[in-house]
């Protein structure tokens, strides 16, 4: 009887071996797949930043550039009169 209590002991322990390495093999892969997923939409996020600022610069001197050439024109056409 021991004997038969001792072979399905070793029985459950490999078993439950088997399920914690299965289990630590399914959450590594998953946890690197979230990382993953998760740093892609960091530098998604990044770049679509970076194209904002870039824009808004490019916008803020258009506009100076604008504003220069308006003030050109009005000195110009207080000359004239």
């Amino acid at each position: 009887m021991y004997k038969y209590l001792s072979i399905q002991a070793r029985r459950v322990l490999w078993a439950s071996k088997g399920l914690v390495r299965l289990k630590s093999l399914v959450q590594g892969h998953s946890v690197k797949r979230q990382a993953t997923s998760t740093l892609r939409c960091m530098q998604t996020l990044s770049w679509v930043q970076s194209k904002i600022r870039t824009r808004r610069i490019k916008m803020a001197e258009e506009n100076q550039a604008l504003q220069r050439q308006l003030l050109l024109n009005q000195e110009l056409e207080t000359l004239r009169w």
